[in-house]
C-alpha cells in the first residue's frame, strides 16, 4: 500500500535526520488524512493493506 511507503521513508528520513521538518510535517499530515477516515473508507482502504492506527493526537505531536 503506498500510504505504508509514505509513512515508512518518512520515519526514515527522521531517523537519518531529527531536524529535517519536512519529515514530521508529511507524518502529521499523512496520520492527520488516516485519523479523520470514516468507517467506509477505512473498511476500504484497510482492505487493501494496513493502515497504522493513528489519532489526531499523533498527527498534532509531528506537528510541534
Amino acid at each position: 500500500m503506498l500510504g505504508k511507503d509514505v509513512e515508512d521513508y518518512a520515519e526514515k528520513a527522521i531517523q537519518l535526520d531529527p531536524s529535517f521538518a519536512p519529515s514530521y510535517t508529511l507524518l502529521g499530515v499523512f496520520y492527520r488524512e488516516v485519523a479523520s477516515l470514516n468507517w467506509l473508507e477505512r473498511m476500504l482502504a484497510g482492505s487493501l493493506g494496513v493502515l497504522p492506527k493513528v489519532t489526531l493526537a499523533d498527527a498534532e505531536r509531528m506537528f510541534c
